[in-house]
């Protein structure tokens, strides 16, 4: 009860007034829509009649969709009814034009809830569960999207099909056991067809079984955060996270499938593409978490970054080894975006 409450604090402060400021995430579609979702005081919002919003939530998700010069602040509905609402992100389906918002409810202590909602043209769906729990303490939650399933045919080829998927990762505690845990939903218009819940270390196909032997000094916490990308396929992910049982990384290929008898989805062993030792950054605080980019998939490399007003800190895993940490100090020469432009310029090489 003791490490609850204490994530219980932390959620907390996320939604008070110093992280108000922060977005939690932002998406951009090919057509040119931005949509950011943070979290807010419910009475920052305002009903279309001009009065505060009537909730017992502690923290409401602020959704604001921005198109040319049109810009609107919507309340996620799903996220005024009671407890506590962290941890949005955010994925759309270009072929549909819907929004999906993924989130965790904490409706009191003990519990917790992972939920998702969508949204298009104005128009909410109901709110479903994917994954619940008592004790069970989730933070650092990512979705992606996919778009085809792998079909084999009876003649032994493969070949993809259309197939909506979305793929969640997150970091989660239960008691004294720590671990990755990885969602995937079969969507289809809003609805969900299947959820499916795993570890995310069934889909490591080899690893070495002895623990790394950390550093005094190294901070676990970095640990807790996995990161997710699209392969280049178009029909799997590839997922970069910690074991916490052998202080390694593992980067795993999850690649649906559909079986060809009955059209049923599901997840194949995983295909394990690296091992890579402990990242040497270190774990900033709620404000500043560790964030992910590999903007070319041909190229391997992925820059882990953390950063804050003042600088950002980074490392690079390429060619299956990590870079020393480095730092870029932010002034008036060195704004936030010419760092993250040059962050994404390393990330691109080989």
């Amino acid at each position: 009860m003791r490490r609850f409450l204490i994530v219980l604090v932390l959620v907390l402060t996320a939604a008070g007034a110093g992280a108000q400021l922060r977005v939690s995430d932002v998406l951009l579609t090919d057509g040119g829509t931005l949509f950011t979702v943070d979290i807010v005081k419910a009475s920052e919002l305002e009903t279309e009649d001009g009065t505060t919003l009537d909730t017992a939530s502690n923290g409401v998700l602020r959704l604001r969709i921005q198109n040319g010069d049109k810009l609107e602040t919507i309340a996620v509905p799903g996220s005024l009814t009671g407890g506590y609402h962290v941890e949005p992100s955010l994925a759309f389906d270009e072929a549909d034009g819907r929004l999906y918002i993924f989130w965790q409810r904490i409706p009191g202590l003990g519990a917790s809830e992972l939920l998702f909602a969508s949204y298009k043209d104005g128009d909410w769906s109901e709110v479903s569960t994917f994954d619940n729990g008592i004790w069970r303490i989730r933070f650092n939650l990512k979705v992606t999207i996919t778009r085809f399933a792998e079909r084999t045919r009876e003649d032994g080829t493969k070949e993809q099909k259309p197939a909506l998927i979305a793929h969640a990762i997150w970091w989660e505690q239960l008691g004294q056991r720590e671990s990755a845990r990885y969602a995937m939903l079969e969507l289809d218009h809003g609805d969900v067809r299947s959820i499916q819940v795993h570890e995310l270390t069934d889909f490591v196909t080899s690893r070495t079984p002895e623990p790394y032997v950390l550093p005094d000094d190294y901070d676990r916490n970095v640990f807790r955060t996995p990161f997710v990308f699209n392969a280049a396929d178009g029909d799997s992910i590839d997922v970069l996270f910690a074991d916490w049982y052998t202080n390694r990384y593992q980067l795993v290929t999850i690649r649906p499938i559909e079986d060809e008898k009955n059209g049923v989805l599901h997840i194949p062993i995983g295909v394990t593409t690296g091992e890579f030792g402990p990242m040497p950054i270190r774990a900033r605080d709620t404000s500043a978490p560790l964030v992910a980019m590999r903007p070319n998939p041909s190229t391997g490399t992925i820059v882990v970054y953390s950063g804050n007003d003042e600088s950002i800190e980074y490392v690079a895993l390429r060619s299956g080894r990590w870079s020393s940490s480095s730092s870029l100090k932010l002034n008036s020469a060195m704004t936030l975006d010419i760092a993250l432009e040059g962050l994404r310029s390393v990330a691109g090489r080989r």
